[in-house]
């Protein structure tokens, strides 16, 4: 009986410690972690003017006649708002709008040249635009961005239509910008437009007659 007895509370005690073994003590079963849904991209709705901001633009835009637009003093006072300038930049960008509202509206941005605008005028230069509006956006960006238009106004010179290259060629003339003068010169030779070739080398001669004469412009 004894030995009976010695042999299970050996067992017992056996049990007890696989029990507690500290190896095993205080597992749980691991559960997977709980996978977070992504949220949904939010919508962002576009930015538009307000309806007073577009219809005072509008009567601006659509002014006649149309081979005359508002002056520069005209369009600082006309467009310093903020909204009537995103009126603007509204009209620019959609492509149905007729060809001299978006001109129009090149114009009056031009003079409002913060980093946004240039963007977005900077854009139509390389665009699948008219080449009508391109020359536009060419004398435009050289308003405002001035010596850092000369780069992205010279990758133009080579383009098809005479009409574009000679916006261009005004555009970068009206810079006075030594760069931009070299970039005429190194075209004038493959310029095929007489009329473009005078106006180029108009512009230098011009620019190199106090020099030659070694005289001020305004002694």
């Amino acid at each position: 009986m004894i030995r009976v007895f010695l042999a299970v509370l050996a067992s017992s005690m056996t049990v007890s410690v696989i029990h507690a073994h500290p190896t095993t003590q205080g597992e749980h079963t691991p559960t997977a972690p709980a996978v977070e849904s992504a949220p949904a991209p939010e919508q962002v709705s576009p930015v538009l003017p307000s309806e007073v901001h577009m219809s005072q633009i509008n009567e601006v835009l659509n002014a006649q006649p149309h081979d005359a637009g508002p002056t520069k003093d005209d369009w600082l006072r006309l467009a310093a708002s903020e909204g009537s300038q995103l009126a603007l930049a509204t009209v620019l960008q959609n492509p149905k709008e007729l060809l001299i509202r978006r001109q129009r509206a090149l114009s009056g941005l031009s003079f409002f040249p913060t980093d946004k605008h240039k963007a977005l005028v900077l854009g139509l230069l390389t665009a699948d635009v008219s080449y009508r509006l391109k020359g536009s956006a060419a004398q435009a960006y050289g308003r405002m961005a001035g010596k850092e238009a000369v780069q992205p106004l010279a990758a133009l010179l080579s383009a098809e239509k005479a009409r574009l290259r000679e916006a261009v060629v005004k555009a970068l003339i009206a810079l006075d910008d030594d760069d931009a003068r070299d970039g005429l010169r190194r075209h004038l030779a493959q310029e095929t437009k007489s009329y473009i070739k005078t106006m180029i080398q108009t512009a230098l001669d011009e620019h190199s007659k106090p020099t030659e004469a070694g005289e001020a412009i305004n002694p």
